[in-house]
């Protein structure tokens, strides 16, 4: 198992860190310095982001914000963004800011700040990917499985939106991505009246056909309707 370690301590995920004279013991534990860009505290060089604004030249005009992995993990000349993606000038921990209004990419209605592992150059090539050991063509990957270790804090989420909707008041803080479905998210979510909010991890199932039928005509017959396909 290959393990890809980003120790992100103390990251906050959403800004609303305290700017301070003295520095916290955290960066005093952890040997960061507050001065320093992100990539000058973390390895960042096997990690692109995307942030949440447009991007104004080039390929990407128009697109969402995206920095390479060349780019974001060079230390000499780092990367950052005041509003988006910085350290905090008190713990130096690495911030992630994402807005509730921004501009999102193709297949997402959420904004994010938000690091994508790149094990290689080509964003779609398996060697750029992690695969599960019983994949038939998993010697074609970067990475048989994997390992994240982080620890950070949620300093803030939204205070507006619909209480029915499980995104609101909440933030995804990781996920893994599938080729067609996301075998887990983790969310933190805190309700505007609560003191302490919760954590959730979200999965999707990917059965196979006879089971999503199966699936469909277990509801079907809970909910007294019936298709064609479900009647035996």
């Amino acid at each position: 198992m290959k393990s890809l370690p980003l120790s992100l301590l103390a990251a906050s995920i959403i800004a609303g860190s305290a700017i301070a004279d003295t520095e916290s013991p955290l960066a005093t534990q952890y040997n960061l310095d507050p001065n320093k860009a992100p990539s000058q505290n973390f390895d960042m060089t096997n990690w692109k982001i995307n942030l949440p604004v447009l991007t104004t030249e080039g390929p990407r005009k128009g697109k969402t914000l995206e920095i390479a992995k060349e780019h974001l993990g060079d230390t000499k000349t780092p990367y950052v963004h005041p509003e988006w993606f910085y350290t905090d000038k008190q713990t130096g921990a690495v911030v992630f800011v994402a807005p509730n209004d921004a501009p999102t990419t193709p297949n997402s209605k959420n904004t994010r700040s938000e690091l994508r592992a790149m094990l290689a150059t080509d964003y779609g090539e398996p060697s750029n990917n992690f695969v599960i050991a019983s994949h038939p063509n998993a010697s074609e990957y970067g990475a048989i499985g994997g390992e994240l270790k982080a620890t950070l804090s949620v300093d803030q989420v939204s205070e507006s939106g619909k209480y029915s909707h499980n995104g609101a008041f909440g933030v995804v803080i990781g996920q893994i991505h599938a080729a067609k479905n996301e075998p887990l998210k983790i969310v933190y979510r805190k309700l505007p009246e609560h003191e302490h909010g919760s954590l959730v991890w979200n999965y999707e199932l990917n059965p196979t056909k006879d089971l999503q039928n199966a699936k469909r005509c277990e509801r079907q017959k809970a909910e007294k309707r019936h298709s064609p396909q479900c009647i035996r």
